[in-house]
């Protein structure tokens, strides 16, 4: 005989049951908005702005990743899996490369746009 579950019924046959995490991860960044979304844009083409609470934001790969941005930090926020962490991962690594060549970047993005 053969049984079928998903992980909604974890609970109903054990005493296991399943769980979500949503992780923040605040750094200090003080790039213009602007060369923010140039650049995170290019990681992920659907990159959409939005408001959050008032804050402009930036939401990206299908809604996975929301990131808050104010005028010395960023919030990245997402629900924990493997391929959301590593989405993170990437816009991350982005927004570091942009705090530390923010002139050079800008200057590259400019010539892109022209």
């Amino acid at each position: 005989r053969l049984f079928t579950s998903t992980f909604t019924d974890l609970n109903n046959y054990t005493e296991l049951s399943t769980t979500s995490v949503t992780e923040r991860q605040k750094l200090h960044c003080t790039v213009p908005s602007h060369l923010l979304l140039h650049y995170l844009t290019q990681l992920s083409p659907d990159t959409t702005p939005i408001m959050v609470h008032g804050q402009q934001a930036l939401r990206m790969f299908d809604g996975a990743i929301t990131i808050c941005h104010s005028f010395d930090s960023v919030t990245i926020e997402w629900v924990s899996d493997g391929v959301n962490d590593m989405y993170a991962d990437a816009v991350l690594s982005v927004i570091l490369k942009l705090s530390t060549d923010t002139k050079k970047l800008e200057s590259a993005a400019e010539v892109k746009q022209e």
